[in-house]
């Protein structure tokens, strides 16, 4: 069996073979096989029957992560090797531990035969010898990265034409001939191009696949990645088909695409991806978070997902979105001068009035505090700002019922005032809200419109979050729900629009086409 014939198992989802020379690692213990692989719609499991006198170790209770995973190999259908560094337990073992279940996510298979050969060599083995002496055409390392996704769905009408692009480093092209076919993606390095190593090469690839799930709206899943370096394949990764909706709030629509075929808008698709190939590249805190809150959005906007838990989510990573924007540019460090005192007038005497606050009612608490423990040889003042809730705290514990009910309900109250006091914070959500606009440069347009979605966010979250009624809705109010969901959503993307680099059309809800620049 060769790679090609079990990524076309795989690519079916439907099929049973065979393994063997199994070798299993686990908690510095190794343990030997043979088994059946199961090939099916969205997993790969492997049924592990060990050798006579195997056993398989007490499983793990509790949490699971990834230390928790088996590194498994092996031999498919007597030919293919394989490897699976990341193997986890799907089913019960039988009763005599001899056999068990792995989920397989994903699998790598070990090139062989003219794989494992630069261009040079394998041109020299087709030869038998006669170009050995020949001098190399092209001295650069050649690195190329192919993907499959299944049946991805790209927009409409740009299928059935080749994309070209490039980023740095790179071209690439993106293929899909039909609605029902697969999309390939295929990134090549450009002539000159001086590879800093295997690793690099591979984030600039998962930047481009990051950049593509986030403008189609749908997470770009390949079933297969190869991976060659100067005609070597490196690395060929597996894992199990599915097919992948695309969301409601995409950043672009099909009717946007269409528009741009026939000229009726101006709006690169290439240009996008380019721009969101080369921030997710620098495989930053940022980038990473970005990646990460992009991928929950993408999923909590999934078929099947109730609209009051889309609406939360949705809710829940806008606010995210913005503490991330605002820490990440240092907002309230930039706001402060060599000394650390904020520059701003309003800033500084906000920080005195808060610490003025905290002394005044923390000493307060000390004081009521004290009483309770009589037998203890406390200082009358209170050590530092903050202690007297401390002191409270360990009253409660130490006495239980046995507390003064009168003492114990007035360190209540002030208690809960030092606590609000001492966490506000210095900005507001508008205040950072509206720095991350200046930030990234939008317009007064445009500043407008995201101040409407911050006002819709504002409103929706605290009613989600507190108070919201969940039965009983008129249509009216159903309709306004969708609405207000559609425009946070689209608040989302254009943030990251904007952090990206991009300029172009961009709509101020996910409900509409109504694409403005």
């Amino acid at each position: 069996m060769t790679a090609n014939d079990f990524t076309e198992i795989v690519r079916k989802g439907s099929d049973k073979l065979r393994v063997d020379n199994i070798a299993l690692s686990f908690g510095g213990q190794e343990f030997h096989g043979r088994g059946t692989m199961q090939i099916e719609q969205k997993a790969i499991k492997l049924v592990v029957h060990l050798n006579e006198g195997g056993k398989f170790p007490d499983p793990k209770l509790g949490i699971h992560t990834k230390r928790d995973t088996w590194q498994i190999k092996g031999v498919i259908e007597y030919d293919l090797e394989f490897q699976c560094d990341r193997a986890a337990i799907v089913s019960p073992r039988d009763c005599f531990d001899r056999w068990q279940t792995f989920g397989l996510n994903p699998v790598y298979l070990i090139p062989s035969g003219l794989d494992v050969m630069t261009t040079q060599e394998r041109d020299v083995f087709l030869t038998q010898g006669e170009s050995e002496n020949q001098p190399a055409t092209n001295g650069d390392i050649v690195i190329r990265f192919s993907a499959v996704l299944q049946e991805y769905p790209f927009f409409e009408p740009l299928c059935g034409k080749r994309w070209e692009g490039e980023i740095e480093g790179f071209n690439f092209t993106l293929e899909k001939e039909n609605e029902a076919a697969d999309f390939r993606v295929t990134m090549i390095s450009k002539q000159g191009y001086a590879s800093v190593g295997q690793a690099e090469d591979e984030v600039k690839f998962q930047a481009l696949l990051f950049s593509i799930a986030f403008v189609v709206g749908a997470n770009a899943w390949p079933y297969r990645i190869e991976h060659w370096r100067n005609g070597k394949k490196i690395s060929d990764m597996v894992r199990a088909t599915g097919k992948i909706a695309r969301i409601s709030h995409t950043p672009f629509s099909n009717g946007l695409a269409f528009d741009a075929v026939v000229g009726n808008r101006q709006w690169n698709l290439v240009e996008v991806i380019k721009k969101g190939a080369a921030f997710f590249e620098a495989n930053s805190t940022l980038t990473k978070e970005i990646s990460s809150l992009l991928y929950e959005f993408r999923e909590a906007d999934a078929p099947g997902v109730h609209p009051y838990v889309t609406m939360i989510a949705v809710c829940a990573l806008f606010e995210n979105l913005v503490q991330l924007l605002f820490r990440e540019f240092k907002f309230e460090e930039n706001a402060k001068d060599e000394q650390g005192v904020f520059k701003d007038a309003a800033l500084q005497a906000f920080v005195r009035i808060k610490q003025n606050l905290k002394s005044e009612l923390s000493p307060r608490i000390w004081k009521l505090a004290r009483q309770l423990f009589k037998d203890e040889n406390l200082s009358v003042l209170e050590p530092e700002v903050g202690d007297g809730s401390k002191l409270f705290q360990k009253a409660k514990n130490k006495l239980g019922e046995q507390i003064d009910k009168q003492i114990a309900d007035e360190c209540e109250g002030l208690g809960r005032m030092y606590s609000r006091v001492a966490s506000t914070e210095i900005f507001s959500m508008p205040k950072k809200f509206q720095a991350i606009l200046n930030h990234l440069q939008f317009d007064s347009h445009w500043q407008s419109e995201m101040k409407l979605a911050f006002s819709t966010w504002y409103k929706a979250r605290n009613e989600l979050f507190h108070d919201k009624q969940r039965t009983m809705l008129s249509e009216d109010q159903q309709r306004k729900n969708s609405m207000d969901e559609c425009q946070i959503a689209a608040a989302v993307n254009v943030l990251i629009l904007k952090l990206i680099g991009y300029s172009g059309l961009m709509r101020p809800s996910t409900l509409w086409g109504d694409y403005r620049q």
